[in-house]
């Protein structure tokens, strides 16, 4: 292996950066002689946007189940705020509750609700006491995801108003927060209204903040332009991508310089750099992809290394074949991605300079 260099220097004298087994990447096999491999499962890399499930949501404030007629469900911590709203055509359900740690009608599966069964009618009106309900509904996720669609189903029950009638609300992710209108979508209901209101976040730059949950709130409602007081929600979906965490990786670790010569034949090293929080021993090598965006199936191997950034943790050095990367004269990074045993999905980028 000396013939293949770090920089300017073998790759046999990077402080024992490749042992001596490097493991043969083939397609989407690994094979190796006797260094120790992370093996594995191939969970999906972040890419195309898909349904993401809902692990559990709140609701600020809203009247309990039965209030105006409708029912929902709820597993989670209902607490009394002391706070009621007035009756609803029924007097059941006028108490505003809060909701938290729970699942339940929102999450339930069933977006097209037939009944006011199976339907959470929330308060946009006054309370008793005079202030305003102002319900926000936070959902969460399982890990952290790119949020790029919020679908709030409006449910099927016939002759009804309320489903389909937000018309604008405020979404916020992190720090970040932006008060869009919605685009109405789905079947009509009975009274001529499309059932379920679509947030599209990827027209804003909500959709790249990485997240393990959401909240929206500040609801606006009508119909043909009336305000209403109530907005019916029978479930609410969200579509996004798996979001990968970013890590540290170093280009030619032995040199200053991340030259690459895309007429040479060499492969070229790279190091990905366990951290406190990141070890590469959890990484699947068999999703690691190396270029100019990431996607590009570059890698020749890659072994457990001693230490390659003297942080006193192990690091992982691959070989790339550069005339399978993807990079071109003028592009100035480099990146990695791939997923760990347990399917998070990780990327790593160094610069680089690009010549003929």
């Amino acid at each position: 292996m000396s013939n293949y260099r770090l920089g300017d220097r073998p790759l046999g004298l990077v402080a024992s950066a490749v042992v001596a087994t490097v493991l043969t990447v083939t397609g989407s096999n690994v094979a190796t002689a006797s260094a120790p491999t992370v093996a594995a499962t191939t969970p999906t890399v972040a890419g195309a946007s898909s349904p993401i499930a809902v692990n559990s949501y709140d609701i600020s404030e809203s009247p309990v189940s039965g209030w105006g007629g409708w029912a929902h469900v709820y597993d989670g911590t209902i607490e009394d705020t002391g706070r009621t709203t007035g009756p609803n055509c029924s007097a059941v359900g006028t108490q505003i509750a809060r909701y938290t740690n729970g699942n339940g009608t929102l999450n339930d599966g069933v977006t097209d609700a037939a009944n006011l069964d199976s339907t959470h009618l929330l308060c946009l009106d006054a309370a008793t006491d005079g202030s305003l309900v102002r319900p926000e509904i936070t959902v969460r996720f399982a890990g952290p995801v790119l949020v790029d669609r919020i679908v709030i189903h409006g449910g099927g029950a016939g002759l009804n108003i309320y489903p389909g009638a937000i018309e604008a609300a405020t979404v916020e992710i992190g720090n970040a927060q932006v008060t869009m209108t919605s685009a109405p979508e789905g079947v009509p209901n009975d009274a001529g209204v499309l059932r379920d209101d679509v947030f599209d976040l990827t027209t804003t730059g909500l959709s790249s903040i990485p997240t393990s949950q959401l909240t929206i709130g500040n609801f606006v409602t009508s119909f043909f332009g009336s305000p209403l007081g109530q907005a019916a929600i029978a479930e609410i979906t969200v579509e996004g991508r798996v979001a990968a965490v970013p890590i540290d990786i170093d280009i030619r670790p032995a040199s200053t310089r991340n030259v690459i010569e895309l007429s040479s034949r060499l492969p070229l090293p790279l190091a990905i750099l366990s951290s406190g929080t990141f070890n590469v021993r959890m990484i699947n090598v068999a999703t690691l992809k190396f270029g100019a965006v990431g996607d590009e199936d570059s890698l020749l191997g890659c072994s457990l290394a001693p230490d390659i950034n003297r942080d006193r943790r192990p690091d992982l050095v691959c070989l790339a074949a550069i005339r399978r990367t993807g990079l071109a004269v003028g592009d100035v990074e480099g990146v990695i991605t791939g997923s760990t045993k347990s399917g998070s999905n990780f990327v790593g980028r160094d610069d680089v300079t690009v010549r003929p």
